[in-house]
């Protein structure tokens, strides 16, 4: 759904690197004090999102930067 421009997605660091080979996608860390796992935002590159898509990570990068 990712690459198909329809959604984002919060996976594993271990598979962002390994589809990173293969897919056109931009990468957000995510600063998840409750988690025991690394977890990444996965979408397209991001010049080719919509504006509310931009607006999501937006939000997301100050969440993680207000913690």
């Amino acid at each position: 759904m990712v690459t198909a421009g329809v959604g984002v997605s919060i996976v594993p660091e271990s598979t962002t690197c390994r589809l990173r080979v293969a897919l056109p996608f931009s990468v957000v860390a995510l600063d998840e004090q409750c988690s025991s796992h690394e977890l990444k935002l996965v979408s397209r590159l991001r010049e080719t999102l919509a504006a509310p898509v931009h607006q999501l990570l937006d939000a997301l990068a100050r969440m993680r930067g207000s913690t």
